[in-house]
């Protein structure tokens, strides 16, 4: 059985190319392009910070600062493990700097 060829845009649900879809498609490809420079660049951090000739207590420090991993109320609040979103020493807001705050301050 011979099937008629069609011209189809694979990178659209319907397989009509627009120009709607071929920005996202070029998008896409922009994202994936850069996300693979950002991976060979944190090959590199990671391997330069690992091959550092320190403490491996230091080493673990920079890498929690990297990864934002350390245990800051935001943190634990994104996290949900607790809810309080005020600072435990003034009572205001927790995103003022800590040494802005006049209880700590003193």
């Amino acid at each position: 059985m011979d099937a008629e060829d069609v011209l189809i845009w694979p990178h659209s649900q319907d397989g009509q190319y627009s120009c709607k879809s071929g920005y996202r498609f070029l998008k896409d490809e922009e994202a994936m392009d850069n996300a693979q420079d950002d991976a060979i660049m944190d090959s590199k951090l990671w391997k330069g910070i690992w091959t550092l000739q320190v403490p491996n207590k230091v080493k673990n420090l920079l890498w929690r600062a990297c990864r934002n991993a350390f245990p800051t109320k935001e943190i634990l609040i994104r996290w949900t493990i607790i809810i309080d979103p005020l600072c435990d020493r003034c009572m205001k807001h927790m995103r003022h700097l800590y040494m802005l705050c006049g209880i700590a301050r003193n």
